[in-house]
């Protein structure tokens, strides 16, 4: 770990509360100091971070506790591995009710997507106590994805099934997102639809899309088998061409280099994926001809059905 970076864990498994105070205070929150981990305060949490940008790390399903901390300080490691001494970081492992259910792994995914958004809403409440200058970039894979996209739709003042934070203040908050073998129907980010707020609300999206994910393929199980539902990180968003916040969002083929497999490890143990979430990260300037090379040459507009944003 670098002296100037700070590393934390915040773990949400266990709470049933339905307001935020409440979900403030029941989150169980640790920092690494030293050689080990020791209990913190929301307090201490949301004083002003100074120059440090603040990054959420949410993995996916079937992890424990203890995989959440050990897959997250190899993401930490990977991401400061090429990056410049002047850049500070506040790092926070996310840990939320992802634990193996034992039997068939369709009932597994299904009790699991039951907790994403009461999640969300626990990520939401914590982010709201942060100071409204605080950088914040979310990296979420899987159903971390719906996570990470509930917060910020949250954030926004919007619904998130039967969640809603209080009025926001107005204050504008920089927040941006990294999004890894989503776990959402592709056309969440359109109008009505679940994450409607979300590419208005947050400054920039890195979305990766892997046509070759097996689990992603299964998607729609989890709604019956005959459901029409395409996950996100399958085929990409939908429609960009028609939201005026569509440029907002920057897409990537992932297959070349994570394969047919699913989940954050492969994204992680990639140089190629983990240079392009750098940037989107750690809040630096992403070049924009850079991104038309990267989305053009990765991700043709006519080969998933999804819509390439024009810069």
């Amino acid at each position: 770990m670098r002296l100037q970076d700070e590393v934390w864990a915040i773990n949400c498994r266990g709470l049933c509360v339905s307001t935020p105070a409440a979900s403030l205070q029941q989150l169980r929150i640790e920092r690494y100091h030293g050689s080990g981990w020791v209990d913190a305060s929301v307090a201490e949490f949301a004083r002003p971070a100074d120059d440090r940008v603040t990054s959420f790390f949410i993995v996916g399903n079937y992890y424990t506790h203890s995989e959440t901390l050990e897959m997250g300080w190899h993401a930490y490691h990977q991401l400061v591995a090429a990056c410049a001494e002047r850049v500070k970081l506040r790092f926070v492992i996310w840990s939320w009710p992802s634990d193996p259910v034992p039997g068939r792994r369709l009932l597994d995914a299904k009790i699991k997507l039951t907790r994403v958004d009461p999640t969300a809403y626990h990520l939401a409440a914590l982010i709201d106590r942060l100071d409204p200058a605080t950088p914040v970039s979310i990296c979420g894979s899987s159903y971390g994805v719906g996570i990470a996209a509930g917060s910020v739709q949250l954030l926004g003042g919007g619904w998130l099934g039967g969640y809603q934070l209080s009025p926001r203040s107005g204050a504008t908050r920089r927040i941006r997102l990294v999004l890894l073998g989503a776990a959402i129907h592709n056309d969440g980010f359109l109008p009505g639809r679940k994450y409607d707020l979300v590419l208005a609300q947050a400054e920039r999206t890195l979305v990766f899309v892997n046509p070759a994910d097996r689990a992603l393929g299964v998607y729609h199980w989890l709604f019956g088998r005959r459901s029409g539902a395409v996950a996100m990180g399958r085929s990409g968003p939908v429609g960009l061409r028609s939201l005026p916040v569509g440029t907002k969002a920057d897409l990537v083929r992932s297959d070349r280099y994570v394969g047919r497999q699913h989940g954050m490890r492969p994204y992680w143990e990639s140089p190629v994926p983990v240079a392009w979430m750098r940037p989107y990260l750690l809040m630096q300037p992403v070049s924009t001809n850079s991104a038309r090379q990267v989305v053009g040459a990765s991700l043709p507009s006519d080969a998933l059905g999804a819509t390439v944003a024009n810069r």
